[in-house]
């Protein structure tokens, strides 16, 4: 896939699947705006698309932060000039709890970040597509626990079972004004956030 002259914004971009889609873009010729908490990590990723000849550039942003969130959209196009794909790859950590030993407080950290924190990159991403009036693509990374349910991450699971009702409704309400939005859901990954929350002879399990 080719994807000159279009510009990503990868939400979640410094790490993990987000890391991946965001070199991939930067593969695929798309300009791509890393966004992300972690600095040293997302200036990493910007100097690696651009050692290999493309666009990138770090942008600091915290997801549970709405006023960080909407600067973020409006940086980007006055950097690059437009939006035309979203990536949404948002994920807090799963503590291994069952359901009747969990506290509140994770649970409204879990949504914090994973729901409201993705809605609000979906709305950013979704105003400045209507408002250019081009369309555009937004792909949100959910995951297999959106369609079941696993002993310890109960709030993880509803969290991703959010996430897909957001999608949906998301397609639903936008496909006529062009802008597809469309969800991947991975298994297990080996990724940094995953090695920390499973054990060695977890990891080996799944594998």
């Amino acid at each position: 896939m080719q994807l000159s002259g279009r510009v990503a914004v990868v939400v979640g971009g410094t790490s993990g699947i987000g890391k991946a889609c965001a070199l991939a873009l930067g593969r695929a010729g798309a300009a791509v705006a890393i966004a992300g908490r972690n600095a040293d990590a997302g200036e990493a990723v910007a100097a690696m698309i651009r050692e290999n000849g493309g666009e990138a550039t770090y942008f600091a942003v915290d997801v549970t932060d709405e006023q960080t969130v909407e600067r973020l959209g409006e940086a980007v196009v006055e950097r690059f000039g437009k939006l035309d794909i979203g990536v949404n790859s948002i994920a807090a950590p799963v503590k291994g709890a069952k359901l009747a030993e969990e506290e509140v407080e994770h649970f409204d950290a879990m949504f914090a970040v994973n729901v409201r924190g993705l809605w609000l990159a979906m709305r950013m991403e979704l105003r400045q597509m209507v408002a250019r009036g081009q369309g555009g693509a937004i792909v949100n990374i959910g995951s297999m626990a959106g369609f079941t349910g696993t002993v310890g991450g109960g709030f993880y699971c509803a969290s991703k079972h959010a996430v897909e009702g957001l999608t949906k409704t998301g397609s639903n309400e936008y496909a006529p004004l062009g802008i597809r939005v469309n969800g991947v859901a991975p298994g297990p990954t080996m990724t940094d956030m995953l090695e920390r929350a499973a054990p060695r002879e977890m990891l080996e399990a799944i594998a």
